[in-house]
């Protein structure tokens, strides 16, 4: 029973609105936006905020383009950052069908994040088809990323994955890459970190020529110890071609098979003192 009223009198009555505190929904606005650009014309975008539950606060989007037409979309949050067991994220999803280009223009997003056990997962993903933003026709992208983080006592691992598809009109294209990270430090003086990066790519060909895929993995070894007089550093890095449409090499890496590094300063090495007490002189 919310009632807006202008100098004393009524103007319109509406049975309920919600105003969401939340700080994801901060898209979300009271009046109306008004503009006019060269390829919509003059538009007017709504924001309505409205609640399926409790714990589930949304906004509501109407979008009217002079050129280009109607849009409707929403934005639905869920869950509860404070309860991180249970999941929670914002999902959306948005259409206009374009009449000045005559195709349909469709927009969605996923973000998620929750905790399972000792591991923080979080899931990223957008779908995007024939976006008028970009001017294209029949086009189609979704990008969808994939992490696992775990932190026990002395060890640290990562795990990231990320799916790239997007087809323009001449196949399907995709990239996949993933990262696995190990960090184990035993001592506040020691540390082994393990790296390994793996990348696949599949584009279609052009103008008769094949498509082109190709498979790579980067493995990467970096040992650290401080010790009494040296600190000592192991690095190891092998770079693999697992698979490839080509006799030849797209994309070369550097490889340590593997490299030795010693350091020390003047405070831990006595010989070094009289070297460096000199170059505090000439300094002055």
């Amino acid at each position: 029973n919310v009632s807006f009223y202008r100098k004393g009198h009524r103007v319109f009555s509406i049975p309920y609105l919600f105003l969401p505190l939340d700080q994801r929904l901060a898209r979300q606005t009271l009046f109306p936006t008004v503009g006019q650009t060269p390829d919509e014309g003059y538009f007017i975008k709504f924001a309505f905020g409205y609640a399926l539950a409790a714990a589930l606060p949304g906004i509501l989007r109407l979008e009217e383009f002079q050129k280009k037409g109607t849009g409707l979309g929403f934005d639905q949050t869920y869950g509860s950052p404070e309860r991180p067991t249970r999941g929670s994220g914002l999902f959306t999803l948005y259409r206009l069908y374009d009449k000045s280009r005559g195709v349909e223009d469709i927009n969605g997003s996923l973000n998620h994040v929750q905790r399972l056990g000792t591991v923080n997962a979080t899931l990223n993903t957008q779908f995007q088809q024939n976006s008028y933003f970009a001017g294209l026709t029949k086009s189609q992208s979704q990008n969808t990323t994939l992490g696992l983080v775990r932190n026990v006592g002395s060890l640290n691992t990562s795990l990231t994955t990320t799916l790239n598809q997007s087809s323009f009109g001449f196949g399907r294209s995709q990239t996949l890459t993933s990262a696995l990270d190990n960090t184990f430090q035993p001592t506040a003086g020691s540390q082994l970190e393990t790296r390994f990066d793996f990348s696949q790519f599949n584009s279609p060909g052009f103008a008769g020529l094949g498509g082109n895929s190709r498979q790579e993995l980067d493995s990467n070894l970096d040992y650290r110890n401080r010790g009494k007089m040296f600190d000592l550093e192991v690095l190891a890095t092998k770079y693999t071609q697992l698979a490839s449409s080509s006799s030849s090499r797209f994309f070369g890496g550097l490889e340590r098979l593997p490299e030795f590094r010693l350091a020390t300063d003047a405070l831990r090495a006595p010989l070094l003192l009289p070297r460096l007490e000199r170059w505090l002189r000439a300094q002055r």
